[in-house]
Parts: structure tokens; C-alpha cells; sequence
């Protein structure tokens, strides 16, 4: 591949022209005074820290043993009604009582649905 000379020279002023400006604002950026920082900008700092610091402890404070107060009433409350028992729970002593108390809500009767009637053929 060749370069034409008005596209190398178009390329080397381009680059010059960067180069130059970089270097300019180098140096405005080196004649700059250097800033001094407020002297209570430290205090100021971590009085500020500190009082984020009390602002979310107090919330924290009261919050968390609501909740766990709250936690601690549900679970009383779901050991007392599981304790008492409603009356609707069927205590059973074998495997196998226990699957034929289940099945009995599967099992339908015609009673129950007469839809499902089956209808003497002819």
C-alpha cells in the first residue's frame, strides 16, 4: 500500500497539532498553585460520619426488637394453635391408616357427584 505525500502530510500535522495542545495544557496544569485543603474539613468530616453513624443506630435500635418481638408472637401463636388442634386433623397410628384417610378425599362417590353416574346402556 501506498501513501500519497498530501495524506502522510495531513497525518503528521494532525499529530503535531494534538501533540502541541497535550503539551500546552501540560504545562498550564504544571503553573497551577497548588490547593490547600480547608483546615476543618477532617472535623467537619467526621462529625458528619458521626452523626450518620447515630441517625442509623437509632433506627436500628427500636426496629430490630419489634421485629423479633413480632417473630416471637407468631411462632407462640402457630405453637398454640397446632398444640390445641381444631378438631380437622385425623391422628393416625400406621402408615396405613394414614394413606387411607388421604385417599379418602380422592375417593368420590356417586353420591357425592352425580354427574358421574355411570347410566345403564341399552
Amino acid at each position: 500500500m501506498k501513501f500519497s505525500v498530501k495524506e502522510s502530510g495531513g497525518r503528521m500535522d494532525n499529530r503535531s497539532q494534538i501533540k502541541n495542545k497535550v503539551d500546552h495544557a501540560m504545562k498550564l496544569l504544571d503553573e497551577l498553585d497548588e490547593m490547600k485543603p480547608d483546615p476543618y474539613f477532617l472535623s467537619k468530616l467526621e462529625t458528619r460520619i458521626k452523626s450518620a453513624e447515630k441517625a442509623k443506630f437509632s433506627v436500628s435500635g427500636w426496629v430490630k426488637p419489634a421485629l423479633a418481638g413480632v417473630l416471637l408472637m407468631v411462632n407462640i401463636g402457630t405453637a398454640l394453635w397446632y398444640v390445641s388442634g381444631s378438631g380437622n386433623t385425623a391422628q393416625t397410628n400406621t402408615e396405613t391408616q394414614l394413606i387411607r384417610y388421604l385417599a379418602g378425599d380422592l375417593i368420590s362417590t356417586e353420591n357425592e357427584y352425580p354427574f358421574l353416574k355411570k347410566e345403564n346402556s341399552r
